[in-house]
């Protein structure tokens, strides 16, 4: 029987064909060639990263003979090339005095700048690279100071607490930029060795324990050269005192009183160390310490003058002379007891009598002036009376004298007298005084009063009869003068 085929439409397909076996191969092998594509394209990548170039920069100072030798190693730890870009100066005073711009390229040997700057000289150094990771380096170079300078003390260091035990003490120090060896050597062994110091801002410190009572011998070493050292005895006990004390018997106030303490030297040749110096009042002590490096010493009051007897006791034991040196071992404690007496100076006394005077109690007496009049003169003044002048006008007339005017005429000091003549003038008489009694105030005469002023202003001034007068005379000319003017006008008419 024939096998049948279905045809199906175009663009339809049925749902119950089943898959060929070689769609199933194709399938596989396109998962394949995916999976391989990202395996070789991952071990592509991780290979280029593997051997791209890594730019790497080192550095390194030394001082050589003249200056600082600063060098730049520029190095490629990848693979290819990697390039360097480098830019320096060197300044003095803030003035360039060299510099430059390189670059380089680094395969498998490494590239090297290097310059020695001078001293007292400054500088920079820049190295840039945008291969790889890249690298971007920068020095600065401070004033250049290669000159050697370390230092170097040694010293015995002993207990500030109970159970403690003194130490041996090396401080070494060296701030420039040359290394310096140091050596510690000492009799307890073994040697101490610091090499290659330098650039040492701070001191550092090395120490070791050391025995009382036992020689000691240190010293430090810097290139071979000593800087410091001890010979000595180890003696780490509390070092002995004398104590001052003072005392003042009379005087005035409170003074103080000078004191000085003073070491000999060991061989008594070389000059005396004066410890301390200070100053003591009535009832006042003080203890100074005596350093362990002197044998001998004393404590002695300064001369305070002629005004004091001093007298002085050691130990409890007077001594002959005042402000005598008298010098002690220093192997244990002292007291010095020092007595200030004020001299008193003898006085005599002179009595002398003053006699006494008695002065009487003042006695007042009034004294009185007997009252006395004294007259008064007065010279009368003649009035002379007036003379009349006959008128030398026609028609004058002789004014009449009336009681009123003549009455007038006496109480005023200006007289009216005719017309024509000349007005006198008589100042009124001078009353006397009436007498009075002037009584003197005791002991002190009151001054004399000033005498009265006997000139008079005379007020030249018109009386009531005085304008009488001319009143009259002006209506006598008055009607005169109309007659007159009638007569005259009369006169034309009948002519």
């Amino acid at each position: 029987m024939a096998d049948s085929v279905v045809v199906e439409p175009h663009g339809v397909s049925p749902k119950n064909v089943p898959i060929r076996p070689s769609r199933r191969v194709l399938g596989s092998l396109g998962v394949i060639a995916l999976f391989v594509g990202a395996l070789f394209a991952f071990s592509l990548s991780a290979g280029a990263v593997e051997f791209d170039p890594i730019p790497k920069v080192t550095s390194n100072q030394q001082c050589v003979e003249g200056g600082l030798l600063v060098s730049i190693l520029m190095t490629n730890e990848g693979a290819g090339t990697a390039t360097f870009f480098a830019d320096w100066n060197d300044t003095l005073d803030g003035n360039i005095q060299d510099g430059g711009s390189y670059s380089f390229d680094v395969a498998d040997n490494p590239g090297e700048l290097s310059h020695a700057f001078p001293e007292g000289h400054e500088g920079t150094i820049t190295i840039t690279s945008i291969d790889g990771p890249g690298v971007d380096f920068s020095l600065k170079v401070p004033a250049v100071d290669c000159q050697s300078n370390p230092e170097a003390t040694v010293a015995v260091i002993c207990p500030s607490f109970p159970g403690e035990v003194p130490r041996l003490e090396y401080t070494y120090q060296n701030d420039s930029q040359v290394p310096v060896d140091f050596t510690f050597v000492d009799s307890y062994g073994p040697d101490i060795m610091k090499t290659g110091v330098k650039n040492m801002a701070d001191p550092a410190i090395e120490s070791k324990p050391v025995f009382e009572d036992v020689q000691l011998k240190a010293e430090a070493f810097a290139d071979g050269v000593l800087l410091d050292g001890i010979d000595a005895v180890v003696d780490c006990s509390p070092p002995n005192q004398v104590t001052v004390s003072k005392v003042v018997v009379g005087g005035t106030g409170n003074p103080a009183f000078n004191f000085e303490v003073v070491c000999h030297p060991n061989d008594l040749i070389g000059p005396d160390t004066v410890v301390d110096t200070f100053s003591l009042h009535d009832g006042e002590s003080k203890s100074v310490d005596l350093p362990v490096e002197y044998q001998v010493c004393n404590a002695h009051e300064i001369d305070p003058g002629a005004g004091w007897t001093v007298s002085e006791t050691l130990n409890g034991s007077p001594i002959d002379s005042a402000f005598d040196a008298v010098p002690f071992p220093n192997g244990q404690d002292h007291t010095l007891v020092v007595t200030n007496t004020a001299k008193v100076e003898p006085t005599t006394t002179t009595s002398t009598v003053i006699p006494s005077t008695t002065t009487p109690a003042p006695t007042t007496t009034s004294t009185t002036n007997p009252a006395t009049t004294t007259p008064l003169t007065t010279t009368p003044v003649a009035t002379t009376p007036p003379t009349t002048t006959p008128a030398a006008v026609r028609g004058a007339a002789t004014p009449r004298t009336t009681a009123a005017s003549s009455v007038a005429s006496a109480a005023d000091p200006m007289v009216a007298s005719p017309r024509g003549s000349t007005p006198v003038l008589v100042p009124p008489a001078a009353t006397p005084p009436a007498a009075r009694q002037v009584t003197l105030p005791p002991l002190t005469p009151a001054p004399a009063p000033a005498a009265p002023s006997q000139t008079r202003p005379l007020a030249l001034a018109t009386t009531g009869s005085d304008n009488g007068t001319l009143l009259f005379a002006g209506l006598v000319l008055f009607i005169g003068g109309l007659a007159m003017v009638g007569a005259t006008r009369r006169s034309r008419r009948s002519s």
